[in-house]
């Protein structure tokens, strides 16, 4: 990975995937829902039942603020999963702005449901965590869904993140009585980001 924050926010890939930084250009096709300038602004093909997957349409306003502030602040804003081979775009995420004086910055991710369930918000995930620990130096990672997401929760654990109950929280855009309100809150920091990296590739040379 190669990348400069006063540049441009950084294109990580893996083998299967690219995860695209959401321009201008394209938050403002999205937000039009403009599925014709969407996919040129990604050289890619979204998917034809929806434009933005679930838990993305309330942020298109945030995350194109972010965007049009420039290269720095776009580094905290979201990304585009697009598949190597098709160039399909299959899900969005990325943190949900800078950090704060702790050091700490939020991820999300959003899968498209006809890709959902073959690994795309894991191998994203990890993606970004490997970003956020190496080329950005974080400190620490936190996501966060509803008690009943087990998908998406899943998804952080397979991550390794650890998850407290005395994190959990009521969602403050949620009303008292809402059955989506208390969330739980998971978390994990720079060095076991990486001593799990550095064991995934022990394993993968090891002969």
């Amino acid at each position: 990975m190669s990348c400069g924050l006063l540049v441009h926010p950084c294109i990580f890939s893996s083998q299967r995937r690219l995860l695209a930084p959401l321009t201008p250009l394209l938050l403002a096709a999205l937000v039009q829902r403009d599925r014709a300038a969407a996919d040129r602004a990604l050289t890619g093909r979204f998917p034809s039942s929806e434009l933005v997957p679930p838990l993305m349409t309330d942020a298109l306003d945030f995350f194109l603020e972010i965007a049009a502030a420039g290269p720095e602040s776009a580094v905290w804003g979201a990304r585009a999963y697009i598949s190597v081979d098709t160039r399909d775009i299959v899900g969005l995420g990325g943190f949900t702005g800078p950090p704060d004086e702790r050091g700490f910055v939020t991820m999300g991710y959003s899968v498209f449901p006809e890709f959902q369930r073959r690994g795309y918000a894991s191998e994203a995930a990890a993606l970004a965590l490997d970003y956020a620990f190496g080329s950005l130096a974080l400190a620490e990672v936190v996501a966060f869904t509803t008690i009943s997401n087990l998908r998406s929760r899943r998804v952080m654990e397979r991550l390794h993140m650890r998850h407290d109950p005395a994190d959990d929280f009521d969602h403050p855009a949620l009303a008292d009585g809402h059955p989506l309100r208390r969330h739980v809150l998971y978390r994990i920091g720079r060095a076991d980001h990486f001593n799990l990296f550095n064991e995934r590739t022990r394993r993968r040379d090891a002969p």
